[in-house]
């Protein structure tokens, strides 16, 4: 629901599985057309690692994915960043709930790496764990959230960044208050952007300590975000180096930027 309250043409507003009208509506016939349409040698990267030949991959690739001209056609579609939400907040009961959700989010500007990156440590400190300021403030001194924190989605649709609390439904208001002084008001600590940033370094390293974590990796950047393999050349000393230059002042700019009233739309999701 946040996602329709940011964006009114991107198709993120449409994330989700869908309606139960269009699953139903899904058949053999429509899986093989979007098969034909999008699983084609001309819209597919390959990547190898090891101890391979060079030659030997490139026969066993073209093997499998028989060289053609086939073309894929993606839509291209405005982040609408600049445009204003549609609507500042919505409320909506769930039977199956026994606590509510207070969502808060906004649209993020499509960043350069070093931005993202120190956004991303912003967002670790707002909320990332029990030393993130939403844990702190609003869970431990003040009680009235069961799990609060916060989320960074980036995509090459667009980006968001959401405030997330599970509260009793009796602290709705109280929860929703506090979670915007935070955003907007509360005054970061540079000890605890040091603090933050020194464990958000080790964590970066050893969260590419897999095959499957390189393979998402890859993902976004060769992908999703069309770089080129060269771009991933020393990409843990690169990072880690990007992460310890990022200043104090770099985050409260982007904060200051970011998160402000008339940019952010409201989702509470209440029990019946």
């Amino acid at each position: 629901e946040l996602c329709k309250l940011l964006w009114k043409s991107n198709p993120l507003r449409r994330i989700g599985v869908g309606t139960p009208e269009g699953m139903e509506a899904i058949n053999q016939g429509s899986l093989i057309a979007a098969h034909k349409q999008w699983y084609r040698p001309s819209n597919t990267i390959v990547v190898g690692t090891g101890n391979l030949e060079h030659e030997w991959l490139v026969e066993k690739v073209f093997e499998f994915f028989p060289k053609d001209n086939g073309k894929t056609t993606h839509s291209i579609y405005d982040d609408e960043v600049n445009d204003p939400i549609l609507r500042r907040e919505i409320s909506f009961e769930r039977k199956e709930r026994e606590n509510a959700v207070v969502l808060l989010g906004c649209k993020v500007p499509k960043y350069s790496e070093r931005e993202l990156l120190a956004l991303k440590l912003l967002n670790w400190m707002f909320g990332g764990g029990f030393d993130s300021v939403l844990f702190k403030e609003i869970r431990d001194k003040h009680g009235l959230a069961y799990a609060t924190g916060s989320f960074l989605s980036t995509n090459p649709l667009g980006n968001c960044w959401g405030f997330e609390s599970e509260v009793g439904p009796e602290h709705i208001y109280d929860a929703k208050k506090l979670m915007e002084e935070i955003i907007y008001g509360f005054e970061l600590d540079p000890a605890h952007f040091a603090r933050t940033k020194t464990c958000w370094v080790e964590n970066a390293m050893l969260s590419l300590e897999s095959p499957k974590q390189w393979e998402g990796l890859l993902l976004e950047k060769l992908i999703r975000n069309g770089k080129s393999i060269e771009s991933l050349n020393n990409y843990i000393t690169r990072t880690r180096k990007d992460i310890v230059g990022i200043t104090f002042e770099e985050v409260c700019e982007l904060r200051n930027k970011l998160l402000i009233p008339e940019r952010l739309a409201c989702v509470v999701v209440k029990p019946c």
